[in-house]
């Protein structure tokens, strides 16, 4: 273990409160440029300390202090501008310059407060939508990196002095946790600011003789504003000896993320409810750790069918992290994917395309364009000349290739015998990303499996050794037998 050094310690507080008590200073438009000013100071303390600091992820943390304070030094400058005393575009250059790497910062960091504040009001292309009295409120509320020691090693000298089998008597619960009463998917995408049912199941051999109930504490990093969760304690009962039970509450999440934030984590324990001694708390098996994606205003899918949701943010967001230029394409592209998602869900549960029916590529594009059209509206079209060709659904610039199959293929053979014809499409465009959309319809001797199996994301190598365009494989299995049939 090592200590920070004392002057850099108490450089990062006042540094930290500085930059905290900046917006109880501001009082009128008139001190926009000497603000400015103020900002530019704080951006370069910051970029001192993190010089300073002794390990990578401090290091990191204190740069993106400084890259979040000079985009915030922009949305002054930006203000300064519209008064006719700056120039516009300069600023929005400098912008689209600094915004890329404050992302790349906070993506490889659990978080950073104060630059996810600033990312919101700042998008891509350096438009900046916040005033100036409300961007500073936001740097004041932010929670700001501290350290004041860093463990080099996770191994303790002192444990070696515990008893061996200190925990050898600790119970082992089992936990299952249910969302508006469906099990909990890891990482479980919601929405923020909506009230879900979580219900807790418990199961364990026997109750502690002396103990009445049993408290589940839910710790996390997240700020005590920024989530409601309800109180979760089991009583004993009346002779009982088993620990079993169910218990419900409410949790919210109050912010949206970005798709490039870390999830939110809660990590269940478990404590007895006892008149005597304390014991040994029980050990917490099964969902003893919940984690949730909380849906934001760039990555939001909300198809109707939520795991098949979580997994194509799960499929865009590790696009985006090796790759965030890709970003660019998401206004247009997510709800085209989401209504996909709906599509695939739709045929799925509906259990259409059974074995009887012979469809023709021709019918299977209509009924795509119907059922697209009644979610996307006009802008759905259909056979527009592009790149020498005509793909067969556009939709605002992002191309959908339809094709029907008769033999089978996996996921991977499609996007690489059918992906090219889309990439040409899209490249058009200057886009990176396009959609291929199959009817299998070979014949099935075994069932359909997980829904998630059949929306996949895969590289189409280009002309010129450039970077790869990417095509998303959505599979409709069509030719489809009665479930029953297979028990027989």
């Amino acid at each position: 273990m090592f200590k920070l050094t004392m002057p850099h310690a108490v450089s990062a507080a006042r540094l930290a409160a500085s930059i905290s008590g900046i917006a109880s200073r501001f009082e009128t438009d008139a001190d926009i440029a000497s603000f400015a000013e103020q900002l530019r100071t704080l951006a370069d303390e910051a970029e001192e300390i993190a010089k300073a600091s002794p390990s990578n992820e401090h290091r990191q943390a204190w740069c993106a202090v400084s890259l979040a304070l000079r985009i915030a030094e922009c949305v002054l400058l930006q203000s300064k501008a519209a008064r006719g005393r700056e120039s516009a575009t300069e600023i929005t250059d400098r912008v689209r310059l600094l915004r890329p790497e404050l992302d790349r910062l906070t993506r490889n960091q659990r978080a950073n407060d104060l630059a996810t504040s600033v990312l919101e009001v700042v998008d891509a292309d350096g438009v900046i939508n916040a005033s100036p009295a409300d961007l500073l409120r936001r740097i004041s509320r932010a929670e700001l990196p501290t350290l004041y020691y860093k463990l080099e090693t996770r191994h303790r000298p002192w444990q070696e002095s515990q008893p061996p089998d200190q925990d050898s008597s600790r119970a082992v619960l089992k936990l299952i946790a249910f969302l508006d009463g469906i099990p909990f998917a890891s990482p479980q995408l919601v929405r923020a600011n909506v009230s879900y049912t979580l219900e807790i199941e418990l199961r364990g051999e026997e109750w502690p003789a002396e103990v009445t109930g049993l408290k589940l504490r839910f710790l996390t990093t997240m700020p005590a504003t920024a989530y409601e969760l309800s109180e979760f304690e089991v009583d004993r009962g009346e002779g009982e000896d088993a620990i079993t039970g169910r218990v419900k509450g409410a949790i919210l999440l109050r912010s949206p993320q970005s798709l490039f934030a870390e999830p939110v984590v809660f990590s269940v324990c478990g404590e007895w409810c006892t008149a005597g001694d304390s014991l040994p708390a029980p050990e917490i098996v099964g969902h003893n750790i919940l984690t949730l994606r909380v849906a934001g205003s760039d990555a939001i899918f909300t198809s109707g069918y939520m795991r098949l949701d979580s997994h194509l943010a799960d499929l865009l967001r590790d696009a985006l992290s090796a790759d965030p230029a890709l970003q660019d394409e998401l206004r247009e592209l997510i709800p085209l994917l989401e209504a996909l998602t709906n599509l695939l869900g739709q045929y799925a549960q509906g259990g259409i395309m059974k074995s009887d029916q012979k469809v023709t590529e021709k019918a299977f594009r209509k009924e795509t364009l119907k059922l697209l059209r009644a979610r996307l509206g006009e802008d759905v079209q259909e056979h527009v000349n592009q790149a020498g060709g005509e793909p067969d659904i556009r939709y605002r610039g992002v191309a959908l290739e339809l094709k029907v199959i008769h033999q089978p293929a996996d996921q991977a053979t499609l996007a690489e015998r059918y992906g090219e014809q889309t990439t040409q499409y899209e490249g058009i465009e200057a886009r990176r990303i396009g959609i291929l959309l199959v009817l299998d319809l070979a014949e099935k001797t075994t069932p359909p499996g997980d829904l998630r199996n059949y929306a996949s994301l895969h590289e189409v190598e280009v002309h010129g050794g450039t970077k790869p365009s990417l095509v998303f494989v959505f599979v409709v299995n069509g030719n489809l037998r009665s479930p029953s049939t297979y028990s027989r």
